[in-house]
């Protein structure tokens, strides 16, 4: 074996390594810079974010979802915050906030975004909680169903509840982290009411991530 030409070699390569990589770097920041208003910069994270999903009737023709969120701002902002929406059935039947106001829904690929503004211009690391509350129609009939969360910002806290009619509680449960396709099983618990429940949650819940909360019944 030709040992300096070998070594070479294995040195030419590294450095045509090293050069993609920086150019890569280069392209990714030139593309930061033209990536359009839907790709959301980090300019709030949530300290905590709690979902509650409560379904009415046994069909699943009926729900409300809760959702109540601590967030705490990283730069002088114009306090808009973003609540993402999607699934089966009307899943805007109705939409009240409780410390923001309500600025508008608007389609984002297969999402919708409700964009919910303070009343005022928060300053860097002020902490806000902000509560909403939509009606759901139509959209949990089938014989196994979900709850879900997009962890868009950055968050430190997440928990997801889903609450169950009396008559119709799920055999199983698990909740699946996308796209790592992990798998995690929930117990099936029920409450002083006699109301049938899953609940799960995580500290730090990574960025980017789907955390679904999935059963049948």
């Amino acid at each position: 074996m030709n040992w300096p030409s070998t070594l070479d070699t294995v040195l030419g390569s590294a450095d045509t390594v090293v050069t993609a990589i920086g150019q890569l770097k280069a392209a990714a920041a030139v593309v930061r810079q033209w990536l359009p208003a839907s790709c959301p910069q980090t300019d709030y994270e949530n300290l905590r974010l709690d979902v509650v999903l409560d379904i009415a009737d046994a069909h699943g023709r009926h729900a409300m979802l809760a959702r109540r969120q601590l967030v705490r701002f990283l730069v002088a902002d114009s306090g808009v915050v973003r609540d993402l929406i999607w699934g089966n059935g009307n899943q805007v039947a109705r939409y009240s906030a409780h410390g923001a106001n309500r600025l508008g829904l608007r389609p984002e690929g297969p999402l919708q975004v409700m964009l919910l503004g303070l009343p005022y211009r928060p300053v860097k690391g002020e902490r806000v909680v902000l509560q909403s509350r939509r009606a759901i129609r139509g959209a949990l009939q089938g014989s196994s169903e979900y709850c879900e969360m997009l962890v868009e910002r950055p968050t430190r806290r997440l928990a997801l509840k889903v609450l169950f009619p009396r008559s119709r509680p799920p055999t199983t449960a698990s909740v699946v982290t996308s796209p790592d396709a992990s798998v995690t099983r929930v117990p099936v618990r029920y409450g002083a009411d006699g109301r049938p429940f899953l609940q799960w949650g995580c500290t730090a819940p990574k960025q980017h991530r789907t955390y679904s909360l999935r059963w049948a019944w």
